[in-house]
This record gives C-alpha cells, structure tokens and sequence, in this order.
C-alpha cells in the first residue's frame, strides 16, 4: 500500500511539474521533479529517475542554464540505454541545448542522425518532428537550402499524419527559409502574417514573434513601411516572445 501511494504520489508531482516548465515557473516545477525523482528511486524505478533527470534538464534549459542541462541529458540518457534504445526525446532536447549554446553545426548533425534512425524503426511521427529540429538547426547555421527541403519534408508528413498543429509549426520554418534563401513577395508576406496567427492561437507564442518578426521583414524588403510598422507593434504584444526576436525586432526599427 505504501509503494502504491508513492507511486501515485510521484505521478501527481510529475504531471504537476511539466505545466509548470511551460509556464516558466522552474523553481516550482524544480520541486515537484526533485520529489518525484526521490520517490522513484525509494521504489526502485530507475527508468522513471532518468525521466526525472530529463525534466530538470528541460527546467535547467528554460532558465538558460545550458551546462547543467547538458549534464542531467546526459545522466537521462545514460540510465535509459539500461532500457532502451529509443532515447530520441533526451536526443531531442539536447539539440534544443545545442541551438541555445550557438552550436548550430553540432545540433544539427544531431538532428539528421535523430531523422534517420527514427525512420529506419518506423517511429515516423517522431521521425518527422525530428526533421523539422533539423530545418530549425539548419536555418541557425545558414543552410537555407538544407533548411527549406527539411522544412518541407516535415510538413507533408505532418499532414500525411493529420497533425495540424506541427503542419502550423513546419510551416513557420519554411516561411523563414524561403525569406533567408532571398524570396520576397506580398504573398508569402501575408503566408508569414496567417502562420503567425495560427502559432499564437495555438500558444506557440515564441514561434509566432519569430514568424511576425519574418511578416515585418518582409513588409519592409517589399517597401511597405507602415505594414512592417503595424506588424512590429504586434509583434510586441506577444511578451512571451524569445529576447532575441524582441531585440531584432528592435533593430528593425
């Protein structure tokens, strides 16, 4: 009985703690992760401690305390293989490490061999998702070309898939590298505009500034100034938005 209310005790802190990620509440979520882990390893849960260990990662992450992320994936990863071969989400969430870190090269060759195992076992969902990490890795490390055949690729399997909301997400990379790789047009102008609509609907809010920051570039490669204006003034309300689109949008100015 006793094991049984640690369990659930520990699932109950587990689901609490990853809104609280989200949210950006980490000393919060730091918390219930930290009891959670505990009460799994008194139980002798060792793949749910590497769980655990993945989280505070992703908590490390969010405050940008990108050592220490690497540092519990690495722990996460180490126990899962006891267990495992999949550890694409721990994989996942170093890229993510990588990107924040300014190792584009390295986060993206990372994200391609992701690619490529998944597909090789079948998890193409997966598979998909972790194509269009590597559309977002190559956009970082100017492969624009690379870039928008991931971000392609990934989107028709979303929609292969009928996952709407990553069709949104693909989208929005694609976007952003055909307007690197030199294209400017009202349409994809207005293309960039409806995207980031979507990505803010769907409260992907960083995801929309990046893709209202593109609208506003675009706007003023195209000489429409007001437009640009209008879409930077929108781009400010989304305060959740990552400081380094708030500071390019500033730089637009």
């Amino acid at each position: 009985e006793r094991s049984d209310n640690d369990r659930y005790a520990a699932m109950v802190r587990h689901n609490r703690g990853m809104p609280l990620v989200g949210a950006g509440e980490t000393e919060a979520a730091r918390a219930d992760f930290m009891v959670a882990r505990t009460l799994y390893e008194h139980l002798g849960q060792s793949i749910f401690v590497a769980g655990m260990d993945h989280n505070l990662g992703l908590t490390a992450l969010k405050e940008g305390e990108i050592r220490v992320a690497l540092e519990l994936f690495d722990q996460s990863e180490q126990q899962l293989a006891h267990f495992t071969d999949q550890v694409h989400e721990v994989q996942g969430a170093r890229v993510e490490a990588w990107l924040s870190a300014g190792l584009f090269e390295r986060a993206r060759a990372l994200a391609v061999e992701m690619h490529d195992s998944l597909r090789r076992v079948g998890l193409l969902e997966d598979a998909a998702e972790a194509q269009l990490l590597a559309a977002h890795a190559s956009l970082a490390s100017g492969r624009t070309e690379a870039a928008l055949s991931q971000a392609t690729a990934a989107r028709e399997a979303f929609e292969g898939q009928g996952r709407p909301g990553w069709v949104v997400a693909a989208r929005h990379a694609e976007i952003k590298a055909q307007w690197m790789a030199g294209e400017a047009s009202r349409e994809l102008r207005d293309q960039a505009r409806a995207t980031a609509q979507a990505l803010g609907d769907n409260g992907q809010l960083g995801a929309a500034a990046d893709c209202r920051l593109v609208a506003g570039r675009l706007s003023l490669d195209l000489g429409f100034e007001d437009d640009a204006a209008a879409d930077l003034r929108r781009l400010e309300r989304l305060d959740n938005g990552p400081f380094e689109v708030q500071l390019q949008a500033w730089l637009a100015r």
